[in-house]
């Protein structure tokens, strides 16, 4: 079996856009959190400022920027500024997104904000327990679900599906599992969470709109046809999951 560990930044670059393909959940996390941010947005507006708290490779923003230009030309109004700054864990990563995307501010701590828009798209699962048998616990019924879904789409010896599995899977489980105190990365939390967090500092749900259902289910319709995959509405929010499991939020919050 390969070592996550000893897989360089470009086999997890590869690895992700991979999980991008065959599995429906970062597209459609994506997907609905651009369409909040462009229905959130005045027409006239000369310029916007992203903040994304885990760039990652920076797949879901070309979308954004197309739709923001498509939009400009429906309109008497110029394609605002967009300024993306991204955070995360390897600078070396964000730079690199930074090249894709032309203008990215990489940054590493909290700043002082007044979002228009803030959307969460999170893993249904408990990850952030401290003691090893919850997380243990946890980590078990979520990934099993996962690799369900991953048996259904994809044959057992496709490589695709083993690298996603070994590698990129394979990582996340090592840490959640594995890692203690500030060692531990992977800290997904549930979308109760969430919500109890961000209405204690005055955030409100912003519902996500009919179009962004839409979307959303014709996402899965054209792309990722298996009768696995649910989608759920619940509290103003969306939820993904493979049978009847959810393992997939997003939310919209001002």
């Amino acid at each position: 079996m390969l070592s996550c560990y000893d897989s360089d930044q470009e086999t997890l670059r590869s690895c992700y856009l991979s999980l991008n393909q065959i599995t429906p959940f970062i597209r459609f996390s994506h997907l609905t959190a651009n369409q909040a941010i462009l229905e959130a947005l005045r027409g006239g507006q000369q310029a916007i400022h992203i903040i994304d708290f885990d760039i990652m490779h920076g797949v879901q923003w070309p979308p954004l920027m197309q739709a923001l230009a498509d939009r400009s030309t429906n309109t008497l109004h110029p394609p605002p500024m967009l300024r993306i700054t991204g955070t995360g864990h390897d600078l070396n990563i964000l730079h690199r997104t930074g090249d894709r995307l032309f203008e990215i501010c990489p940054v590493f701590g909290p700043k002082a904000l007044n979002p228009t828009v803030v959307t969460i798209a999170e893993r249904e699962a408990n990850h952030n327990q401290p003691l090893f048998l919850q997380r243990f616990l946890e980590a078990l019924d979520h990934y099993k679900a996962l690799f369900d879904s991953l048996e259904a789409t994809l044959p057992p010896n496709s490589r695709e599906r083993l690298a996603v599995e070994q590698i990129w899977f394979g990582r996340e489980i090592m840490d959640i599992v594995a890692a203690e105190g500030e060692g531990r990365r992977e800290r997904h939390q549930k979308f109760e969470t969430w919500e109890m967090m961000l209405k204690s500092v005055g955030f409100n749900k912003v519902p996500l709109s009919p179009f962004a259902l839409a979307q959303a289910k014709l996402l899965l319709r054209l792309h990722y046809p298996s009768e696995g995959y649910q989608l759920q509405i619940l509290k103003n929010s969306f939820f993904l999951g493979w049978q009847n499991h959810s393992l997939f939020s997003i939310s919209s919050w001002h």
